[in-house]
């Protein structure tokens, strides 16, 4: 490969990418000058630029969106919640300046399947299913949470590991908290470390934590679940207690509850 033809490819490539943000005429101004340049032979080579696919429909835009949201709701993104349906717009507002066509959506929409499943399908919040997560809390509550009084650092570790790997219940009450604007505003906070404890959902602002009961718990789970009632307790916390069965079954009645109780604080 000679010199000046290295140099052109490394040229085609740049534009490539500089002309997708491009104006159409900036475009085909340029396709047209490199699409006349010749190689030592005499042939033309292919740098003109490739048509334009349609504009997105409103539809797939539509369908991109509720996605892409949805992968950012599991990842927490929208934060504060009370905030969320701004950030929403500004979000929409972003994609429609930029009047994406069919091949940008696609390519978006494969962009964000890629980071949230990977090869391994798709990513839940971790690499451990529902069962396999309620395995991990057993044996967390079984052991212990956190380290010694005043060590952070592991229980900040243990809650985030908890947070990339939620038990169904966890993942549907969060959804429903994100979704619900009875909640909206309460500063609602999952797997966050309060002392030496890891709480499912904690409110700082409205001094409330919610806490999940399994089916089924073993002695020593169910003491140390008691223990962590008190000591929270003692500090001020509503703790309101959830049976994961519930929230899996008839998540209305539960958030109902919820709400009532938390606007009774």
């Amino acid at each position: 490969m000679t010199r000046r033809f290295r140099a052109m490819t490394l040229a085609a490539c740049v534009l490539a990418a500089w002309t997708a943000g491009a104006t159409a005429a900036h475009a085909q101004a340029l396709g047209s000058i490199f699409g006349k340049v010749t190689d030592a032979s005499g042939g033309v080579l292919p740098f003109a630029m490739p048509q334009k696919s349609e504009p997105a429909g409103k539809q797939q835009i539509q369908a991109f969106f509720a996605n892409l949201e949805r992968q950012l709701d599991l990842l927490e993104y929208f934060r504060p919640l009370d905030k969320r349906a701004t950030m929403v717009v500004n979000l929409r507002n972003i994609f429609a300046r930029m009047q994406p066509t069919q091949q940008d959506i696609q390519t978006l929409h494969g962009i964000v399947v890629a980071l949230t499943e990977g090869r391994k399908g798709p990513a839940r919040g971790g690499v451990l299913d529902g069962e396999e997560a309620k395995a991990l809390r057993a044996l967390l509550a079984e052991y212990g949470q956190g380290g010694a009084p005043g060590d952070r650092g592991p229980v900040r570790g243990l809650a985030r590991l908890l947070r990339r790997n939620p038990t169904d219940a966890e993942r549907l009450l969060w959804d429903a908290f994100t979704n619900d604007r009875r909640f909206a505003g309460k500063g609602i906070k999952r797997q966050v470390p309060v002392g030496t404890h890891i709480t499912d959902f904690v409110s700082f602002p409205l001094r409330v934590v919610i806490d999940i009961l399994p089916a089924q718990e073993s002695d020593v789970a169910a003491k140390a679940r008691n223990d962590k009632r008190v000591w929270l307790g003692e500090r001020g916390y509503r703790v309101l207690a959830v049976e994961a069965r519930a929230v899996e079954t008839d998540l209305p009645a539960v958030l109902d509850q919820l709400a009532e109780d938390v606007a009774s604080g």
